[in-house]
């Protein structure tokens, strides 16, 4: 398999915390192919991270930002708002069941969860 591309990991590094590079960027690979105006006729999801409606909404309120749905196309705003549900998810994966899915990226079960929840819509009132 050839190297991802390079293009975003300025600000992949910029909001991606303790998430490690190469599962972004196996995530931005899979959900858009690193197409910054990638969409989802199914669904709101856009651009590189296919950022849904409803977390945009809730950065928004969270951050008292004002980002609209064409905002995601842009790549630093996209991987701003999607690595910061991401990282969301992470903690709560952490703070929920810190015995068995504490960060541990070596851990194939971990790595499932944690994009399973991102890509089921993540709750922790809905078990997900």
């Amino acid at each position: 398999m050839p190297p991802l591309p390079t293009t975003f990991d300025v600000s992949m590094d910029r909001h991606r915390g303790a998430l490690p590079r190469s599962y972004v960027k196996a995530l931005v690979k899979h959900e858009s192919d690193f197409n910054p105006k990638a969409t989802d006729p199914r669904s709101s999801a856009r651009g590189l991270m296919a950022v849904i409606k409803i977390v945009r909404a809730e950065y928004n309120t969270r951050h008292r930002t004002g980002f609209t749905a064409d905002d995601l196309f842009d790549p630093e705003t996209n991987l701003r708002i999607g690595l910061w549900q991401l990282k969301r998810i992470a903690a709560s994966l952490k703070l929920h069941h810190p015995r068995s899915l504490a960060p541990a990226w070596a851990s194939r079960d971990y790595v499932e969860v944690l994009t399973h929840g991102w890509n089921a819509g993540w709750s922790e009132k809905a078990g997900v």
